[in-house]
């Protein structure tokens, strides 16, 4: 990774950039068998527009990208890459919107089955 592309991650990001070894290691495995792999950095993104802004940045720069959700992965999805970051999406955890009478809703990507269920409860509702 360029120092082009961490300058312009730290400026989008600011404290939820990280290069410390802790953060790197936190996110450099799940629950598989592999020896963890620790990326150049860890980003935080909030919303849609930042990852894409990320991802934008990391395929022109061709930074490998590893997405790591709540990690749980038993097949090393979520192992890191030596030459790339990780994009923990655990600050994406909002639910955007309800629509009980069509049983639809508009989640972020980390918010997890039992997160949605406490929320619908009050509704009458439930996600299998």
């Amino acid at each position: 990774m360029n120092q082009q592309v961490e300058t312009e991650l730290k400026s989008l990001l600011n404290s939820r950039y990280s290069t410390s070894e802790s953060a790197r290691g936190n996110y450099a495995r799940g629950e598989d068998t592999y020896d963890p792999i620790l990326s150049k950095a860890v980003v935080f993104p909030e919303t849609n527009e930042e990852v894409s802004k990320i991802l934008k940045l990391c395929n022109e720069y061709k930074v490998p990208v590893v997405p790591y959700g709540t990690g749980t992965s038993l097949e090393g999805n979520v192992v890191g890459n030596e030459n790339g970051i990780t994009i923990c999406l655990e600050k994406m955890n909002k639910i955007l919107s309800v629509n009980t009478e069509d049983f639809d809703c508009r989640v972020q990507a980390c918010v997890t089955r039992e997160q949605l269920n406490e929320h619908l409860r009050e509704d009458g509702v439930f996600f299998l």
